[in-house]
């Protein structure tokens, strides 16, 4: 993982720019931020602390761009079959990619079930994220389930994910499974496929075996 807090407000930010002009606060009972955004699309956010910053990035991501990430929750949860079809490929950069939803999920399962992140997250820095990131995602995913909330799955603008099942709360396992998703884009992601169908060779003898 191993991630610094400027590293993952640049993630977090990838995951979805915001758009139009306009300049409001977006608070909650623990965090607070001033969400500037111009007239390129680009979301400036001003805050007193990390937690703060990711406040107000997921509250502009979610605002502007939901229903672009939303589906990516559903992939690193292992869900994609559920809602999209097990046959059907996964988006890789908003085109197809070479891996079904079927071989994600069962990639993104056996991530989840050797807790992979539970284990990141046990660790001290700098194996293990610092409290600025942890403050940093505490608050992302705060201001993202607010926009949420504030809104309503059934009320959302843009119609490709309006009341759609998979459009949900998010936790802070999620923009942590989300963040290794990110970092696999160059590696891993691209040999899900092979992953998932690997078998050994016909006639191998099963490991522990002894010969004849």
């Amino acid at each position: 993982m191993k991630l610094s807090a400027v590293k993952l407000l640049a993630l977090l930010a990838a995951s979805g720019a915001a758009a139009g002009a306009m300049a409001h606060d977006a608070a909650s009972a623990k965090f607070k931020a001033e969400i500037r955004t111009t007239s390129y699309g680009v979301a400036h956010i001003v805050a007193q602390d990390a937690a703060g910053l990711g406040f107000g990035e997921g509250y502009a991501s979610a605002k502007t761009d939901i229903c672009e990430i939303a589906p990516r929750w559903v992939t690193v949860n292992a869900q994609r079959s559920l809602y999209f079809g097990a046959d059907e490929l996964v988006p890789t950069y908003g085109d197809p990619g070479p891996t079904t939803n079927i071989q994600s999920d069962f990639y993104w399962q056996w991530i989840i079930d050797t807790d992979v992140i539970g284990r990141e997250l046990a660790e001290p820095p700098p194996r293990g994220p610092t409290q600025e990131v942890r403050d940093m995602v505490r608050g992302y995913v705060a201001g993202y389930n607010l926009y949420l909330k504030k809104t309503g799955a059934d009320k959302i603008p843009d119609t490709r994910c309006k009341s759609a099942p998979w459009v949900r709360p998010i936790t802070e396992k999620d923009v942590y499974l989300r963040s290794l998703h990110w970092s696999l884009f160059a590696t891993s992601v691209n040999f899900i496929s092979q992953y998932v169908d690997a078998a050994p060779p016909y006639g191998s003898r099963a490991a522990g075996e002894k010969g004849a």
